[in-house]
């Protein structure tokens, strides 16, 4: 089947493309029949950033796919397809079976036993980024992918950018909520802004709410550049958590934590066997991810039955 045939079930529309879920995929682009089931990425003709934000990302999913097994915990490329010389191009992309981080944060918080280790394979998927040189600029738990067994992939790479010889650049793209101080002042990033977002993705795992959120935009941005938040008091988390999210949140990116070697130093983590999240043969909560998923589709999220 061409690409214009292919029986296509739609699943997310954005701001410059639209993602479908597809069953195996023979197209223009493509050498032969491509056998399984996607995420197919189409942007959207009518938008002015779709052929940058195309460019981006299949730039930096390129590099990473590079790192061989060392971007595990980064959604694959499958293919790049066109319905014509000159449209812009399609992404086949891994179908994360067990929809995102934000469907699963949406039950509400996790233990600390089960964030550290989702932790683990997101600094995983950071330190990744750095071996290719890549800041994605927007991670976000709607933009961290699960599998049908659980695990963590990141995706959407249209706002990343390239920081060759590791040299900071401007980046003002990005989610209010999870933008690090410099993003916001309009400085030049590093790979240390999606360190922050991990910070405050840990932040809402530990407690189900935002570090930051105010009661209005300019004071969420006067929260974010002074690092101002408070800690719930239930529950009640440990000492090492809490200072782990501290290390992750400080303003000055020099001194901010950016490192898997220094995050897997920290005694937050300290009894996570980082083998077992290599081979992702650690099982995350007791959850059917594919289960929920296909639930979530349908019905939406008042279904709990899954656990």
């Amino acid at each position: 089947m061409k690409p214009q045939e292919q029986p296509l079930h739609l699943v997310e529309v954005g701001g410059t493309a639209c993602v479908y879920k597809a069953s195996n995929w023979e197209g223009a682009g493509v050498t032969g029949f491509v056998d399984g089931e996607f995420a197919v990425k189409v942007y959207r003709e009518d938008c002015a950033r779709a052929q940058a934000e195309a460019a981006r990302e299949m730039r930096a999913l390129h590099r990473l796919a590079s790192l061989g097994d060392d971007s595990r915990f980064i959604i694959n490329l499958v293919f790049v397809d066109k319905l014509s010389e000159t449209s812009l191009p399609i992404l086949g992309l891994d179908f994360c079976q067990g929809g995102d981080l934000y469907g699963l944060l949406s039950y509400g918080k996790l233990t600390e036993h089960d964030a550290k280790h989702y932790i683990v394979e997101l600094a995983s998927a950071l330190e990744s980024m750095r071996k290719a040189k890549v800041l994605h600029g927007d991670i976000k738990p709607e933009n961290i992918g699960l599998t049908a067994t659980g695990h963590l992939r990141v995706f959407d790479f249209g706002t990343a950018r390239i920081l060759e010889n590791d040299k900071p650049v401007e980046h003002s793209a990005g989610t209010l909520l999870y933008a690090s101080p410099e993003a916001l002042w309009r400085r030049k990033c590093g790979y240390a802004a999606d360190w922050w977002a991990m910070g405050v993705i840990l932040f809402e795992m530990l407690y189900a709410q935002h570090a930051f959120e105010s009661d209005s935009s300019d004071n969420t941005v006067d929260n974010i550049v002074r690092s101002r938040f408070s800690w719930p008091s239930k529950p009640r988390r440990s000492e090492a958590a809490m200072d782990f999210v501290e290390r992750l949140l400080v303003v000055e990116q020099d001194l901010r934590m950016q490192t898997l070697k220094d995050c897997l130093a920290h005694p937050f983590l300290h009894d996570v066997d980082c083998a077992s999240i290599s081979s992702e043969s650690w099982l995350p909560l007791k959850f059917n991810f594919a289960k929920f998923e296909q639930e979530r589709l349908a019905q939406g999220l008042s279904d709990k039955s899954f656990f």
